[in-house]
């Protein structure tokens, strides 16, 4: 569920996302981006605050279909900002230490597959559903993806013990 905020005028676009986000969500609000665009202004500022957004509670298919949108109409998009005060943001932008606990190695890997969950498998969704991509090399990024989170994750490590 969204809400558009107050102060949405010009070329700015500011939206609460909260609870669900579904598919009926994102075609609402590619209606919304697409009102902006109608009345004249080429590049929109977007705002998204996520401070309720249940991650548990986002359909895949309305991730693949506002990743793919985004994509397609990313030049019509001058700033993006993603904001929020919640558990969430604070794994994606690092800012909790004690995220990630165990001993070296598993922390490591326990990075590797965090980034790789967040990261890499919606990024290959994206890709193959966007571009003329042949699976298996879909799949080896992927795999590699997951080598490149486990390499970040031992190289944090030693910087942070």
């Amino acid at each position: 569920m969204f809400q558009v905020l107050e102060g949405s005028e010009g070329n700015v676009l500011g939206v609460e996302i909260s609870g669900e986000y579904t598919k009926e969500n994102v075609e609402e609000l590619e209606k919304i981006f697409q009102g902006k665009v109608a009345e004249g202004h080429d590049r929109l500022n977007l705002l998204f605050k996520i401070d309720n957004l249940n991650i548990g509670k986002i359909h895949l298919n309305a991730f693949i279909e506002d990743s793919k949108y985004a994509l397609k109409h990313m030049d019509q998009m001058r700033h993006l900002a993603i904001v929020g005060d919640s558990k969430l943001e604070k794994v994606l932008m690092g800012q909790n230490e004690n995220i990630i606990k165990g001993n070296g190695s598993s922390r490591a890997i326990r990075f590797a597959y965090a980034y790789w969950i967040v990261v890499v498998v919606p990024a290959m969704i994206m890709i193959y559903g966007c571009m003329p991509v042949l699976l298996p090399i879909i799949l080896s990024w992927t795999v590699s993806g997951f080598i490149y989170g486990l390499i970040a994750g031992y190289i944090l490590v030693k910087l942070n013990p």
